[in-house]
């Protein structure tokens, strides 16, 4: 088996015998590999209900490829990547969310602990939210209620921290429509 991840090729072998396998045969040898790859590269059993095998090999992998570039920075270096990625994340998240932030709110949050503007606050929440993440706790209902009381405290509307009650919807963004095409996801 093969893939490809950032700018390197991984192979894995298996001898399967002198005798070639039959389709059906061969379907089940590479299976049964694919979780063999899997344990050795996250050191246990893992349960994979939302993704292929190949897409948690890839993961594995390109997990890999990053921490051995990351691991190879200077400790200056990978302070200034751990700060500009931070920073930079939790821009995009919210402006992908259409929360009105600017690059300099999320800056200034990261650097200010008083005196916060609102979309300061807002972006502060989210680089809380991160550092919340990076914890790396049991992900269950308990933290994921956790994280979202921490990213979202600002939008009650939103009830942070808790599941909500009733249906909604998240609608496909036209330009000449604002309420949306069409229904894109109904949780």
């Amino acid at each position: 088996l093969s893939y490809f991840v950032v700018d390197k090729s991984k192979n894995f072998n298996k001898y399967i015998g002198q005798k070639k396998p039959t389709k059906s045969q061969s379907a089940k040898l590479e299976n049964s590999f694919k979780d063999e790859i899997i344990e050795r590269l996250y050191k246990h059993k893992y349960s994979r209900e939302f993704i292929s095998k190949d897409d948690l090999i890839k993961a594995a992998l390109f997990r890999d490829r990053f921490y051995e570039k990351y691991n190879s920075m200077t400790l200056v270096k990978r302070r200034k990547y751990d700060v500009d990625s931070t920073i930079i994340f939790t821009l995009t998240t919210l402006t992908t969310e259409d929360v009105d932030v600017s690059l300099n709110d999320v800056v200034n949050a990261y650097e200010k602990q008083t005196g916060l503007s609102q979309r300061e606050t807002i972006s502060k929440n989210m680089l809380d939210a991160v550092e919340f993440i990076r914890k790396k706790d049991k992900i269950d209902a308990k933290y994921l209620l956790k994280l979202h009381g921490i990213a979202m405290s600002e939008f009650e509307t939103k009830t942070p921290g808790k599941f909500r009650d009733r249906q909604v919807y998240i609608h496909k963004r036209d330009s000449k429509n604002p309420r949306g095409i069409e229904i894109a996801y109904r949780p």
